[in-house]
């Protein structure tokens, strides 16, 4: 059989891996055997695997003509026996070569079909394992078992192998489901590449190596797997006292067992001529405790050898070994590795006798001895491009440097030769230069791996190598060759290369890098070309070729370099014709988009350099020319930008030393100018010079995209007077762009190695001029005032202009300015630097002023700072310091601080003198409300808009004569704006004069107009002429902001339902194109004499009914399909209209500002006292003034925000901006829990104490929400474990949790105490009896009722109680009061504004199978102390609440199904609802709720309203509700409101103070509707409605 490539043994491998399935699939009851062992239970194998036999068919048959009868591996998976021998040869004369290629076919074909398995119909898959997720994870699993059980048998070293790297792992599965328990083996191929990265990353995660959990015995297993499967002797030893000790340290107990150790024997054999010495090595591997508490245990090797160092000696035939060692290893050696330490050293700790070396090293190195043998190819395919090797060695050991201990070992490969030949993938430059039959270069490589360096190939510290070869095979020289495998994620690609020149007459070319490639990369989702690993092998093309010229008349070179991976082609040339003419040519050419889709793109610079130049007249001279062309290629204006700071704009504008430089400026004009599909650039240049020698030139180019922007680009160099004696050397270099999609013009300018005369002169220019709706205007030379904040800018803030008289060693004086214009401000300052150093002694200083100017009133600030010190020997000795402020000039102030210092000794003193006429500059005071009205009724501000949507209403505006009167249509909208002033922000002043009738001014339609506000319109403003700002806030706010100026109305609803308002149907004319129809009523019916001839088609469309109503999606899918709409006309007119499809669209938005809090940054919501009602205020905001705005009026209505709160953009926000009447998510609780009350502590934090978990046992965790940061925490959790109990904030702020159901499920009489500042609890007096269910009441002298409840009956389960008990606080203890008139619990307790507490429905247990709602009801007065009995509900009721009414009213709700007055009964949830008089101590019936819901909660909201939340209902009460009702007590109507996020019932409920309504916690589901194995399904979650 001939020799195969690297990818057929693969596909060979895989497809003899897959074999196994034929067995299986022969037999059911061997399928079945197999699905078992993979963990899943069938009676028979489902039909998408019993379709399997044809693909395995093929697969088998492709395989016995590759390999032969006797030549295939096969055979049950799992059973570890030895492999059959192969004979030398099957088969008279070698195999074809497309049998391989059948081969691997037939493979890709299977492993295609066992991925089909996941898309197979469900009624192919038994229930049951569709349940278990068969097909989901059986085609990976499958795949996963046959290869490795392959490995294992037949390559059992590299099976284990790989186990013990953890790439092959093994998971044991408990039953689960309909499924058995299994063992579940998966291969990740992706995780081989990242040992060869990081070794270490791979044992950590299959062992956990170096955490405290470090599985040692899991490794230790696979140690002995690896090394029994090569062949050795493995044995589980004892060690020594000493050895223990020295590895381990002392034992912790005397009587411990030893420690074992994983021993492999390497050798054991007589030696010597009589036999009677032996030779034995071996190595033992050892558990390491931690070197520190902290620490993570580490593992030791021991080797140890008895017998002659250095002796050869042969292992099995064809191998020998040799044991090299300058350690005494009979002395005892023990190697330590500890995760994240050096590697240590132990000797001598066998024998105390033994010498101890401190230095040296342990070798052991094996060869093969069959150096004759012939070529393996190790990668690339027979008589192509390829790498062999003859034979193989190794060498391992460890390395001891003083302190330095390194293990290592090293795979050598012998007889390495690279082939190249040329072949079909060569292009026709290389089939050109190299021999017909390519060439082949010989080399030893050797892979190393050392705990220092990883893995490396010797001769260097990484896996990239480069090998001298410097021969010569003809008219070519072969370089070096170049070796790399550097792993790339869970890719391993491999590339070899060769470079070579070659001399072609004049012209010399050097071709880089030619060779072979291949990329192993592991597929997870087993979608490689081979299952689990996609193997890719190919001819690598040269990345770069390198061409000089040099013919006398014309010398010079060029480069060319060629990037696969994406997909480039770039080159540089520079000629020089006859010392005359320089012409320089860079050209990139890419083939590839930037998003990877198929694509062209060019670019092109070219210039030509005419030396001295030609005369154009007046002195000046034609330089060089030059011209930059790109298709499909853009413009990247920031990067040019970036350019004139880096230099790196040389690149474009006549570029030197192209050769040298080429890679640098490729890559900046890679930069740009990147590919940007149907986008053009065209781009002239020059230079021009004056005078000769040329004293001043420019190098100017203007750039043109188009579509696009334009660009201007240059640099300015004068050198004067001559460039011998330069007093002034100038240099700038400059940018400026036009930007017409963003509306702005820009340029920037900045000084390059400048001097005057020696001195160094720096600084920088910026201009931006924006318009359209972010219109702004900068000015600067040399920067900004230091406070400062400049708008967004396309370019960076120019340096000072700075001049250096001065700058040596020691030594400095420098002046620097600036001057800025802004649409605010404008300023300009100056610095004196001063700076001497003689000896020991020193002189500093400075003089420095900025200054801000206002015109309309004038009025100017400036800052004067001035200092001068003198030093000795670094101390102070004499200062002078003065800073002060200027302003003026109505009046002139000077005020500031001096001082004068000496020694350690200072004086200062502060001055603030005021001289000049005070003068009144400001303008009289404006009405605005005049102003404002008349900006309203100009014309221009009103228009009319056509109703945005798909026009479905069929509504349209007849053609109207032209008028100066506006149309609007029915659905349409009215614009109403002006551009005088903003609205609804605060208003100072009006530019200079102040707002004489008020502060703030909305625009809103008049009541009864018929219109209704939609939308509010927007414009620009400098705020700064409308609001008073500190001259720190005109500096950091923006120059201008998007305000309100007026509305956008349309029809209030109903307002289109009037007489005046028709409507008509749209109908349409139908025709139909149709052959007459035959005598006998039918198209072409036969008679006797046969088939009658179709008469010719006619128009019938006045045998049928005219006009139609069609219906919308009839028609729109008839104009859809209409011959006109799928015209290329009709689709391009289409396509212009709407470019892009409405997924791809981007609508950007103004940036909104929200009011947060500084510590969390989530948004703050207004306080109530600001009128916000229920339907919610605002709590984001068009632009900052409006928010800041809102942040004064939030303080000014609650003044303990101050300081807490700040204006944010709501992109910085933590959470998105708050939506009134909508729940935002509140996070996840630290512990689940339902049956639960939470409290709002005065701290304004929510707390949870106890309640219920998954299991339906008590918690005894506790958990604190924090409005302001939105996040929970943990808190000190109760004493005792409790649910169904009772918390309840005291009048001291406290919190009383009583009673309730311990973990072990009785009733409990503990109470305890929260103390919120202490944040612990605090038993208190036990109750008076044990109860849960029952209700506890703060009543108003401060004390807690806790009446009725359940009791254990005894042994005979619960009952209900009738006993009442108080709760003194102040003296932590219950009394007993007198008992309710009824037992009863899950009752609900409500405090009347008079005092008295109102005790409605409940349950008593009956002992049946449920307990008996109760209607009865009783009240309990605080004065007397006695209970008296009141009106009785209509409907007895239990699992129901009880609200409290702002009018003094109780509204009771909902409740478990109960029997009605009429005797019918339904298992549903009540509905109903009563309203209780404390008056007349009657029940009225209420409006009923829209649905039925029992254990709910209700909750009184501070606008009035009652909130009835979430809830569940019969028979089985097994899911919760999401809806959300809202009850008015004033009309007495039910609303339903936005729904929870997540269905819930007995949940915690709360109002904040804030007002949002915080929901937390609840049972979303329970029985059979619960997913889980746990008797409940809790919400984990919690969300709060933002009012």
């Amino acid at each position: 059989m001939a020799e195969q490539g690297t990818f057929d043994k693969l596909a060979t491998e895989v497809g003899q891996a897959l074999l196994p399935l034929r067995d299986a699939i022969a037999s059911p009851q061997a399928f079945v055997g197999l699905l078992r062992e993979l963990g899943w239970a069938v009676d028979e194998p489902p039909a998408p695997l019993r379709a399997l036999g044809t693909s395995v068919d093929t697969l088998y048959n492709s395989l016995r003509r590759l390999l032969g009868d006797g030549g295939l591996n096969e055979g049950a998976p799992g059973v570890r026996e030895p492999a059959p021998v192969k004979p030398e040869s099957t088969t008279a004369a070698d195999v074809a070569a497309d049998e391989a290629a059948r081969v691997i076919a037939a493979v890709q074909g299977l492993v295609t079909a066992i991925r089909d398995i996941a898309d197979a119909p469900d009624a192919v898959i038994p229930p049951a394992l569709r349940a278990d997720g068969f097909r989901e994870q059986f085609p990976r699993q499958l795949l996963d078992h046959l290869v490795i059980s392959y490995l294992r048998r037949f390559h059992p070293s590299v099976g284990f192998g790989l186990r013990a790297l953890g790439i092959v792992k093994a998971v044991y599965v408990p039953p689960t489901g309909s499924r058995p328990a299994h063992t579940r083996m998966t291969l990740d191929v992706t995780d081989l590449p990242k040992v060869l990265d990081d070794p270490s990353l791979v044992l950590k995660n299959a062992y956990g190596w170096g955490e405290p959990g470090f599985d040692f015995a899991s490794l230790a297993e696979q140690f002995d797997n690896l090394f029994m499967a090569l062949g050795f002797d493995v044995r589980i030893d004892t060690l020594s006292d000493g050895a223990e000790a020295a590895v381990q340290g002392p034992r912790s107990q005397p009587l411990d067992p030893a420690a074992e150790a994983v021993s492999v024997i390497a050798v054991d054999q007589a030696v010597g001529e009589e036999g009677d010495a032996r030779m034995r090595g071996s190595v033992r591997l050892v558990r390491v405790p931690p070197a520190t508490a902290d620490g993570a245990p580490g593992v030791a090797l021991l080797p140890s050898f008895t017998g002659a160092l250095g002796l050869r000696f042969e292992v099995v035939p064809g191998l020998t070994v040799t044991v090299r060692s300058s350690l005494d290893l009979q002395g005892g050696v023990a190697l330590l590795a500890r995760p994240g330490q050096p590697l240590d050293m132990v000797f001598g700790f066998e024998s105390d006798d033994a010498p101890v070396h401190a230095a040296g090293a342990i070798e052991v190195a094996a060869e093969a001895s069959d150096a004759d043998k012939e070529p393996v190819v190790l990668l690339g395919e027979p008589g192509r491009t390829r790498l062999t090797f003859r034979t193989v060695g190794g060498t391992g050991g460890v390395r001891i440097d003083g302190d330095d201990v390194d293990f290592f070992a090293e795979l050598d490969l012998k007889g390495l030769e690279f082939v190249f030949q040329p072949g079909e993938d060569a292009d026709g430059f290389l089939a050109a230069v190299l021999p017909d039959d390519g060439f082949s270069i010989g080399a030893d490589l050797a892979l190393g791996i050392s705990h220092r360096d990883g893995f490396s190939f010797r001769g260097t510290s990484n896996l990239d190598l480069r090998i001298p070869v410097g021969r010569r095979v003809g008219p070519v020289e072969i370089q070096h060759l170049t070796v790399s495998a550097v792993p790339s994620g869970g890719a391993l690609p491999i590339s070899l290369g060769a470079t070579f020149k070659a001399a072609l007459g004049p012209v010399t070319a050097v071709v880089d890098k030619v060779g072979l490639t291949a990329l192993f990369e592991g597929r997870p989702g087993q979608d490689g070309n081979l299952g689990p690993l996609d193997v890719s092998l190919g001819f690598k093309p040269p990345g770069g070729a390198g061409l000089s010229v040099d013919s006398g008349l014309v010398r010079g070179g060029g480069f060319l370099a060629f990037d696969p991976a994406r997909g480039e082609y770039a080159g540089a040339m520079e000629l020089e014709f006859a010392d005359f003419l320089a012409l320089k040519a860079v050209g990139l050419v890419s083939t590839r988009m930037p998003d990877g889709a198929k694509g062209f793109s060019l670019l092109i610079v070219l210039t030509a350099d005419f030396g001295e130049g030609i005369q154009l007249g007046y002195g000046f001279t034609l330089l060089a020319v030059g011209g930059l062309i790109g298709l499909n290629r853009g413009m990247n204006l920031q990067a040019l930008a970036e350019g004139i700071r880096t230099g790196s704009i040389e690149s474009v504008m006549f570029p030197r030393d192209v050769i040298a430089n080429a890679p640098r400026i490729l890559s900046d004009l890679n930069a740009f100018f990147p590919p940007e599909e149907g986008t053009f650039l065209i781009g002239p240049m020059a230079r021009i010079g004056w005078a000769t020698p040329t004293l001043v030139s420019i190098s100017l180019g203007l750039i043109i995209e188009i579509p696009g922007n334009i660009a201007v680009l240059g640099t300015l160099r004068a050198t004067l007077p001559n460039p011998k004696l330069p007093l002034l050397d100038l240099r700038v270099d400059f940018f400026g762009a036009l930007e017409p999609g963003k509306k702005r013009l820009w340029f920037e300018a900045r000084l390059v190695d400048s001097h005057v005369l020696t001195m160094p002169l720096d600084g920088g220019l910026g201009i931006l001029v924006a318009w359209g709706d972010n219109p702004d205007l900068v000015l600067t030379v040399g920067g900004f005032h230091p406070s400062y904040q400049p708008p967004a800018l396309p370019f960076a803030v120019p340096e000072r202009l700075s001049l250096d008289l001065l700058h040596r060693d020691r030594q400095l004086i420098r002046v620097s300015g600036y001057f800025a214009i802004t649409s605010n401000t404008v300023q300009f300052g100056a610095l004196a630097e001063l700076r001497l150093g003689f000896g020991g002694f020193g002189i500093e200083g400075h003089l420095s002023f900025d200054a801000l100017f206002q015109f309309n009133p004038f009025r100017f600030d400036i800052a004067i700072s001035a200092e001068v010190s003198l030093k000795a020997f670094g101390v102070g000795v004499f200062s002078i310091d003065l800073r002060f402020r200027l302003e003026g000039p109505a009046p002139w102030r000077a005020h500031g601080r001096g001082s004068i210092g000496f020694l350690f000794f200072s004086v200062s003193a502060d001055f603030d003198i005021t001289w000049g006429e005070s003068r009144t500059t400001t303008l009289p005071p404006v009405q605005v409300l005049p102003l404002l009205a008349a900006e309203l009724r100009k014309t221009e501000g009103w228009g009319t808009r056509l109703p945005t949507g798909s026009g479905k209403p069929l509504v349209s505006l007849r053609q109207l004569p032209p008028s100066d009167d506006l149309v609007l249509h029915p659905l349409g909208t009215l614009s109403v704006q002006q551009r005088a002033l903003p609205l609804n922000v605060r208003l100072d002043k009006v530019g200079q004069q102040r707002a004489a009738d008020g502060r703030r001014f909305t625009v809103a339609p008049a009541p009864g107009s018929g219109l209704v506000r939609v939308s509010d319109t927007g414009d620009k403003f400098a705020m700064a002429q409308y609001q008073d700002m500190s001259d720190a806030a005109k500096l950091s706010s923006p120059a201008y902001e998007t305000q309100d100026t007026g509305l956008e109305l349309t029809a209030a609803a109903g307002t289109l339902a009037s007489a005046r308002v028709v409507r008509r149907s749209a109908r349409y004319e139908l025709h139909i194109l149709d052959s007459a129809p035959s005598p006998n009523g039918a198209r072409g019916a036969a008679d006797d004499e046969g088939p009658k001839a179709e008469p010719p088609a006619r128009l019938s469309a006045g045998r049928t009914k005219r006009f139609h109503s069609v219906s919308p999606a009839v028609f729109d899918g008839l104009l859809q399909g209409s011959s006109t709409s799928r015209s290329p006309l009709s689709r391009r007119e289409a396509l212009l209209r709407q470019p892009f499809a409405t997924a791809d669209t981007v609508r950007v938005a103004d940036q909104r500002f929200v009011v947060a809090y500084r510590r969390s940054n989530v948004p703050a919501l207004p306080p109530r006292t600001l009128g916000r009602g229920s339907s919610g205020g605002s709590v984001d905001f068009r632009n900052q003034a409006t928010a800041a705005d809102a942040l004064a009026d939030f303080v000014a209505a609650d003044p303990t925000l101050a300081g807490l709160l700040h204006v944010i953009p709501a992109a910085e926000a933590a959470v998105a901006p708050f939506v009134p009447g909508t729940w935002a998510d509140t996070g996840t609780l630290p512990t689940p829990v339902a049956q639960v009350d939470t409290v709002v502590l005065a701290t304004g934090k929510a707390l949870l104490a106890g309640g219920t978990g998954a299991t339906g046992t008590a918690l005894a965790a506790a958990v604190l929400f924090d409005p302001t940061s939105g996040a929970w925490s943990p808190s000190a959790p109760l004493a005792v474990a409790r649910r169904l109990h009772t918390t309840t904030r005291l009048a001291d702020g406290r919190v009383l949790a009583a009673g309730g159901r311990g973990a072990d499920g009785a009733p409990l009489a503990a109470a305890e105490v929260f103390d919120p500042a202490a944040g612990a609890w605090t038993p208190s007096g036990p109750m008076g009896a044990a109860r849960f269910g029952h209700s506890a009441t703060p009543l108003p002298g401060g004390r807690v009722l806790a009446a009725g409840g359940s009791a254990a009956r005894g042994g005979q389960g619960f009952g209900a109680l009738r006993s009442a008990e108080l709760f003194d606080p102040a003296t932590r203890a219950w009394t007993a009061t007198v008992p309710m008139t009824d037992a009863r619990t899950g009752h609900q307790a409500v405090l009347l504004r008079d005092g008295r507490v109102l005790v409605v429905g409940g349950a008593l247990p009956t002992g049946g199978t449920g307990d008996a709602a109760l209607a009865y009801c009783e009240l309990y007065d605080p004065a007397s102390g006695t209970w008296s009995p009141t009106g009785s509900l209509h409907t007895a009721r239990t699992g129901h609440q009880g609200t409290l009414l702002p009018d003094g009213r109780v509204l009771v709700t909902g409740g478990e199904a109960a029997v009605a007055a009429g005797g019918t009964f339904s298992p549903r949830a009540l509905a109903t609802a009563e309203l209780y008089d404390p008056l007349t101590g009657t029940w009225t019936a209420a409006a009923p709720m829209p649905g039925g819901r029992a254990r709910h909660r209700a909750l009184l909201t501070r606008a009035g309203d009652v909130l009835v939340i979430g809830g569940t209902t019969g028979p089985a009460s097994t899911a919760g509700f999401r809806s959300v009702l809202a009850y008015d007590p004033a009309a007495g109507t039910w609303t339903r409101i936005a729904g929870l996020s997540r269905g819930r019932w007995s949940t915690a409920v709360a109002e904040l103070a804030d007002d949002r309504v915080l929901v937390t916690g609840g049972i979303a589901a329970a029985g059979a509707a619960a997913p889980g194995p746990e008797p409940l399904q809790l919400a984990a979650t919690g969300e709060a409605l933002i009012p």
